[in-house]
């Protein structure tokens, strides 16, 4: 980026590439990752939402990392957005698996993925599988999900299932249909953004990891950073990140209300923001 020069940084300090074991440790991504244990511990269904940008794959791929691949088998699949996107996700699984596919037949690859993992439990090693973009399914993809679940009531589940998507899962899932769905879940996670307290040890993280221990972000650009991003950590470090691009553009050293307007403005955000300044003076001058 052009402004690593300008503030002696080792790398872009807010890319989306960033390794599981740097992840800001917020008290959100802290509790998802408790939960997720339990999780493992006890088996079964567990679902994870959270808008757009809040870190949900983030936190599952820094939990999968910790998972010996002596003592589980980590299976990954994004629902894709395509009609019936079930059978490809399945079929994906079955493919990592070495298994050859049934032709055009949903039901008889869920019922080998089924025994596939029962058997790969039986051998010592626990299946842990993670669907993200789930939202993408529809209430018949939820319920033949379900099939992976059916063991007999003395038996112990061989595997653990989290699904991961948007607020349109959870909405999806308190639906009367999917009451069974709901009965089997282990817990329904709602991963939040950063809080405010969070944002400003959250951006010195970042840039620390960079190379850069300088305080770049002053309190009250921060107060407006959560204002407009919601503490949401994608819209933070977009933000950030055009924050940094504005200050190295004016030779600045520091980002000031001018850096952060121009980056909202490349955000489709500034309207907002004239608004609200026009709304203030308008008020101030009717008094």
């Amino acid at each position: 980026m052009p402004y690593r020069a300008t503030f002696n940084l080792t790398r872009a300090p807010f890319s989306a590439e960033i390794e599981p074991h740097s992840l800001f440790q917020s008290e959100a991504h802290t509790q998802c990752k408790a939960r997720l244990d339990y999780l493992r511990r006890e088996r079964g269904l567990a679902v994870i939402t959270g808008e757009v940008g809040s870190g949900k794959s983030s936190v599952l791929r820094a939990f999968m990392r910790q998972l010996a691949p002596s003592s589980y088998l980590v299976l990954y699949g994004a629902v894709p957005a395509v009609p019936g996107p079930l059978r490809a996700v399945v079929e994906g699984w079955l493919e990592q698996l070495g298994e050859k596919l049934p032709f055009n037949n949903l039901a008889r690859c869920l019922h080998l993925l089924h025994q596939t993992l029962e058997a790969i439990d039986e051998k010592g090693r626990q299946p842990f599988l993670v669907l993200d973009e789930a939202h993408l399914l529809d209430q018949r993809g939820l319920l033949q999900l379900k099939s992976l679940l059916n063991y007999d009531m003395d038996s112990r589940l061989p595997l653990a299932l989290v699904l991961a998507g948007g607020p349109k899962l959870a909405r999806a899932l308190s639906l009367p249909p999917l009451e069974e769905i709901r009965q089997r879940l282990l817990f329904a996670y709602p991963l939040s953004g950063l809080k405010r307290t969070e944002l400003e040890p959250y951006l010195a993280a970042r840039l620390k990891q960079a190379g850069c221990e300088r305080q770049l972000f002053p309190p009250e650009i921060v107060d407006e950073m959560y204002r407009h991003t919601q503490g949401i950590p994608r819209r933070v470090n977009q933000l950030a990140n055009l924050c940094l691009v504005a200050a190295a553009n004016q030779r600045l050293q520091q980002i000031d209300s001018s850096c952060l307007l121009q980056a909202l403005e490349e955000m489709g955000l500034a309207e907002e923001v004239r608004r609200e300044r026009s709304d203030f003076t308008a008020g101030a001058g009717a008094r």
